[in-house]
């Protein structure tokens, strides 16, 4: 009975040196492979963070374009679309009577390729309507506008992260 009372009371010791130095290790072992890893972690966020700016950029400008361009038609006074072309111009229709539409101020929308900008001008005030456009095309369909945007930027680890976007917008005039 005395034996088996020792060896009970062994067991209940409490943690030994060697436990204690492989607990260490374990734990340092998982510390330094988190920290290795953190910086490829914020690499990857910061590209995804660039990218997702680049993409709402693009998404922003490409609806602003469809929300205008939709209110026009071939037959508005200064439409001016023939062929495939960086360049579109246009009137939104603000109003009808019940034989005559009212036309607004004529909107062109160009493509700055030296300035890799998107421009909006109308009432002869041009605004930077986007920046880092790679591309810019409107190709006419019958009664609709095909309209592809790219949009590039570089990551900071000089990545190119693009945007594509392109939509086929159906003219209501």
């Amino acid at each position: 009975m005395i034996a088996s009372v020792e060896q009970h009371n062994r067991r209940l010791r409490g943690v030994g040196l060697i436990e204690v130095v492989i607990a260490i290790g374990i734990t340092a072992t998982i510390a330094v492979a988190l920290l290795a890893a953190m910086p490829k972690w914020q690499q990857a966020y910061s590209e995804n963070n660039s990218k997702a700016y680049n993409n709402d950029k693009a998404r922003d400008a490409f609806t602003k374009m469809c929300d205008e361009i939709r209110e026009s038609g071939p037959n508005c006074p200064d439409w001016n679309l023939f062929a495939a072309s960086s360049t579109m111009t246009f009137n939104r229709c603000i109003g009808a009577s019940f034989t005559t539409k009212q036309w607004g101020a004529a909107i062109t929308y160009s493509y700055n390729a030296q300035n890799k900008t998107l421009v909006r001008t109308s009432g002869g005030a041009s605004t930077t309507f986007c920046g880092n456009v790679q591309s810019l095309t409107f190709t006419p369909q019958g009664n609709n506008v095909q309209i592809a945007l790219v949009i590039q930027t570089t990551s900071t680890k000089s990545r190119t992260l693009t945007s594509n976007l392109s939509g086929l917008v159906a003219l209501r005039n």
